[in-house]
């Protein structure tokens, strides 16, 4: 069974481009032995590329300040090179890209309450984001990748945001070069596609 540092990863739940998602446990640690938890890790050949580990120290400092009931909780992280790991809670469910293909692959279009109930959480998510207290002062997070498959829900129903890889704190200096553009094409607000604030 591999570990990192405290953390017993159990098995391989999905791999992405540059990061896996294992489903973890941590039996040790009072806090978290209770908790379902998961963890997303730096795939190795990315461990030491510089603007990749500061991206992802920075989605785990936005989400770790970001306390709210539809933001998928981080408890801890590493970003150190050997071990680049962000620990978070595991959502029992389906993001929303799955859960759109499954209604489609049977003919079912999602109910429109269980539709607007999933954008009025993320909703809420965003405005938490927009006043998220960091360093000592307020700042405005700006997640810049909301697509279906960043939005989790619960098989309770709860809608959940994940993944701040790419996010921006408003005002912060631009991580982003100039004609590069940062998030899924089809997803982009307007402002996000022609490089504005």
């Amino acid at each position: 069974m591999l570990k990192l540092g405290k953390y017993r990863l159990l098995y391989k739940m999905a791999q992405g481009g540059m990061a896996e998602i294992f489903s973890a446990n941590c039996p040790d640690d009072e806090s978290l032995a209770q908790q379902r938890i998961c963890i997303k890790r730096i795939r190795p050949e990315f461990s030491d590329d510089a603007d990749f580990l500061r991206m992802f120290r920075q989605e785990a400092r936005f989400a770790m300040a970001l306390n709210h009931p539809n933001v998928v909780k981080v408890f801890d992280f590493d970003t150190s090179a050997e071990n680049c790991f962000i620990v978070m809670e595991c959502i029992d469910g389906w993001d929303l890209k799955k859960i759109i293909s499954a209604a489609s692959a049977i003919g079912m279009p999602i109910p429109i309450g269980v539709a607007f109930n999933i954008f009025r959480e993320i909703l809420c998510a965003l405005e938490a984001a927009s006043a998220v207290k960091m360093d000592g002062r307020v700042q405005t997070v700006i997640h810049r990748d909301i697509s279906p498959h960043n939005i989790l829900v619960s098989k309770d129903g709860v809608a959940k945001l994940t993944d701040f890889g790419i996010a921006r704190a408003r005002g912060s200096s631009r991580v982003t070069r100039t004609g590069m553009v940062k998030g899924k094409l089809t997803y982009l607000s307007p402002e996000q596609a022609g490089g504005r604030e």
